[in-house]
């Protein structure tokens, strides 16, 4: 790739017509076109046509709607090198309108980083899904519940730690329950601290070249009716 260092003087011209020298460092890098004329390998799928790898997603829902344990059976899947949803899940639709949705994914490590379920309610989601899925116990999955410090998404140390396990583990999915757990003391979700935790997110991403998915709940109720998109 092209990277292109400059060190160049520009001038700013003041009211009374005197133009001062200001130096200026370029460190980015630049790429040119014959850069994006360069092939590219395909893009390689988590979950077949919905989960690339590198990608950051967000699975969101309404409360008890199982997001939590479907993402666990998924990552389960991932891990075996086997399909996911084998068998449809269009409970009480009739017959001729239960289609397949048998999903393809790419087998690979997990990591699932919880601080929401708790160490009770994780390991036994694991339990029974790995035994319902026959899974052996040196599967790659690791998970974490609860733990401390916790991950704080709007901190450079907790950022870079999370960073360093995912290259340490070789793990090519992340699953991050949930997304209001872990964007620091008295951020909150519609503030403009949430664009720097969603670049912290997505510099991991590029940096460790994985599928990040964070789980997001449905915001609370505030006592008035407003229309479905306002939970989001």
């Amino acid at each position: 790739m092209t990277q292109q260092t400059t060190t160049q003087q520009q001038t700013q011209t003041n009211p009374n017509g005197i133009s001062p020298p200001i130096s200026t460092t370029q460190t980015w890098k630049l790429y040119t076109l014959s850069d994006a004329y360069l092939p590219r390998s395909p893009v390689t799928y988590a979950v077949e046509r919905v989960i690339e790898i590198p990608s950051l997603n967000v699975l969101y829902g309404a409360p008890s709607s199982l997001k939590s344990f479907i993402l666990a059976d998924l990552v389960m899947c991932m891990a075996m090198g086997m399909q996911w949803l084998q068998q449809p899940l269009h409970m009480g639709l009739p017959v001729t309108l239960k289609k397949p949705t048998a999903k393809m994914v790419t087998q690979c490590a997990i990591l699932w980083v919880d601080f929401d379920n708790g160490l009770r309610r994780t390991p036994e989601r694991f339990d029974m899904l790995g035994k319902g899925h026959k899974a052996p116990d040196d599967a790659p999955i690791y998970y974490t519940s609860m733990a401390s410090p916790p991950l704080m998404l709007n901190d450079k140390k907790s950022v870079q730690y999370l960073t360093t396990l995912i290259k340490l583990l070789d793990v090519k999915v992340v699953v991050i329950d949930n997304l209001g757990t872990v964007t620091g003391a008295k951020v909150d979700e519609n503030s403009a601290d949430m664009v720097q935790i969603m670049y912290n997110l997505r510099k991991i991403v590029e940096e460790t070249q994985t599928a990040i998915i964070i789980i997001h709940h449905q915001r609370k109720a505030n006592g008035f009716k407003t229309r479905m998109g306002e939970t989001l």
